[in-house]
């Protein structure tokens, strides 16, 4: 009998950055197959149009359903903002779910990578006490756009400062609609197994929504 093929990794990256942040990942990953998840809200034609609605509905229809339907089953990577987009878009296309419809693929697992949950209709900013905290630099480089600035010092603080132009780069300016707009129900609630490093500067304790069976928590 044949080995079951390998899932396709789907690569959601947090708000202000897009998959090409996870290239110096994937020497990493055993050898498995990726494919991008970018979210609609990053970068935005028009910045005031665009919501988490969007985002989640793009991943599903655009990147999730096409995978699964061509006979690949998928294990999401989901960074930050990310997890909520990705949350929104599996609800319902787990192996259970997937069965039950006579398909045979399915949504195998999502990993957040310092990833945000949410309760359906709580919008990211909600979800972290409704301010955003000061390294968010609002309308900034325009009008309902935003920037995380000193991204080295935030995004970056545990990495070579000598690549410090080179990770900037990947920093781009994020559709503020995306935070303050409610998404759809999430495939998950809470964190089954949550590992915190101590050098982060943004996923800290105090910003962490913990709900339901959280049953491991440690701080690196």
């Amino acid at each position: 009998m044949s080995s079951p093929a390998a899932p396709l990794l789907v690569i959601v990256p947090g708000a202000f950055g897009t998959p090409d942040g996870f290239d110096k990942l994937k020497p990493h990953l055993g050898g498995l197959q990726t494919r991008p998840g970018p979210n609609l809200s990053c970068q935005p034609k028009d910045a005031k149009a665009v919501t988490c609605r969007d985002d989640i509905a793009a991943l599903r229809d655009n990147i999730l359903l096409p995978l699964l339907e061509g006979g690949n089953d998928v294990v999401i990577i989901a960074h930050s903002y990310g997890g909520i987009v990705a949350g929104g878009a599996a609800k319902g296309l787990d192996r259970d779910a997937r069965k039950a419809h006579g398909r045979d693929t399915a949504v195998l697992g999502l990993v957040y990578v310092a990833g945000n949950i949410s309760l359906e209709n709580e919008s990211l900013l909600k979800s972290i006490g409704g301010e955003f905290p000061p390294f968010v630099k609002l309308d900034k480089p325009a009008e309902g756009l935003s920037l995380i600035e000193p991204a080295m010092e935030i995004l970056y603080n545990d990495c070579d400062s000598s690549l410090k132009a080179e990770l900037e780069e990947t920093v781009k300016p994020h559709a503020l609609r995306a935070f303050d707009t409610e998404p759809t129900a999430p495939a998950v609630s809470y964190y089954q197994l949550l590992l915190l490093s101590s050098q982060s500067s943004i996923m800290t304790p105090d910003r962490v929504a913990f709900r339901g069976d959280t049953s491991i928590f440690s701080v690196l």
